[in-house]
């Protein structure tokens, strides 16, 4: 096996908001509500929102296998981190503006608000955090398999951490929030930088800041 990884495109925003829906609908942190048709009507946009400005903003890979997408992840640089939302979401363009202008009505639109208080709150551990000097994984995810996805991992981290390292700035860092991850990155010579507890109505749940140590 030797994943390729590429730039996403404007093409590829459907099949990455699905394998991102996919991935983490069922992850505690984001259960949000007990309306489940709602929450998965809400987290299925706020997917397909985040998407398309990761993708219009160059910081989104696909993975492949054979010419098969197996995963896709979200790379910031140190000078990508550093930008301004408002920044980032002008970039995203009228694909952006216009599907968030579909949310005003919606009737999932408490939720989305739920889901982004969650994710805004995971995140403020970062704000303890000097990223200027580090290279920020927002998101990996892939194709779950049966008979185990450790190998797909394994090559796809191997691949950003040799191409980071080409780089001044080459400490990588990253979120978790459960156990099974937590236990694999470890595993992988990733160090916990930080704890934090993300509060919410139906679930509390820790969340580490982890850092590869590629470069202090």
């Amino acid at each position: 096996m030797s994943i390729y990884l590429k730039k996403a495109t404007i093409k590829d925003i459907p099949i990455i908001s699905e394998l991102f829906y996919n991935y983490y609908h069922d992850f505690d942190i984001f259960k949000v509500s007990n309306k489940k048709k709602r929450l998965q009507q809400a987290f299925h946009k706020l997917c397909h929102l985040n998407t398309i400005m990761n993708v219009k903003n160059n910081n989104c890979y696909l993975c492949l296998d054979n010419g098969k997408v197996v995963g896709s992840f979200v790379l910031l640089s140190p000078n990508d981190y550093q930008k301004p939302l408002s920044e980032t979401i002008v970039r995203g363009g009228f694909s952006l503006w216009w599907n968030c202008a579909t949310i005003i009505l919606n009737p999932c639109l408490p939720i989305i608000g739920s889901l982004l208080n969650k994710l805004k709150d995971a995140e403020s551990v970062l704000l303890k955090e000097d990223m200027h000097r580090s290279w920020y994984l927002d998101a990996l995810v892939i194709k779950r398999k049966p008979d185990g996805s450790m190998p797909i991992i394994n090559d796809i981290i191997t691949k950003i951490k040799y191409g980071i390292q080409q780089d001044n700035n080459g400490n990588l860092k990253l979120l978790v929030n459960n156990d099974e991850q937590l236990n694999y990155f470890i595993a992988n010579k990733f160090e916990i930088i930080r704890q934090h507890i993300v509060k919410g109505k139906k679930f509390s749940n820790p969340i580490w800041l982890l850092s590869s140590g590629v470069k202090k």
